[in-house]
């Protein structure tokens, strides 16, 4: 792959294993910047393949993170750019869709890290409260 045992021996371990949605976003980031556009494609198309249909990308069993499909946005970018296929566009604007416009937020517009953050930080306050 790289010409670097070490870079090689790591490589193979991180795409034999099942990644979270963040951590595909990390794989991705790390194959781009070895220069590995093929495999970073690879990435991208699970990643798609994988996306919530409220346009989280890489959701893996409904993970509870509500920004974190969004680390898979650039090798997504960069499939969208290189290899032609109209998926990863469609897949990458409902990413953007998700962040810009639904994804849930505070009122100041911070976005929420976790789905239903404000449900379990009441239920928090009320268990302090409680207690």
């Amino acid at each position: 792959m790289t010409g670097d045992d070490t870079t090689d021996r790591v490589l193979a371990a991180l795409l034999a294993m099942q990644r979270q949605s963040w951590e595909q976003g990390v794989t991705g980031h790390a194959l781009l910047d070895l220069g590995l556009g093929e495999l970073a494609v690879l990435v991208a198309d699970a990643a798609v393949t994988r996306q919530h249909p409220d346009g989280r990308l890489g959701d893996v069993s409904g993970e509870a993170g509500a920004v974190n499909g969004a680390a898979c946005g650039e090798v997504v970018r960069y499939a969208a750019t290189t290899d032609g296929d109209a998926r990863f566009t469609a897949a990458l604007d409902a990413q953007l869709d998700w962040l810009l416009t639904r994804a849930p937020r505070a009122a100041d517009g911070t976005l929420f890290h976790l789905l239903g953050h404000a449900a379990l930080a009441r239920a928090r306050a009320a268990v302090s409260r409680a207690g």
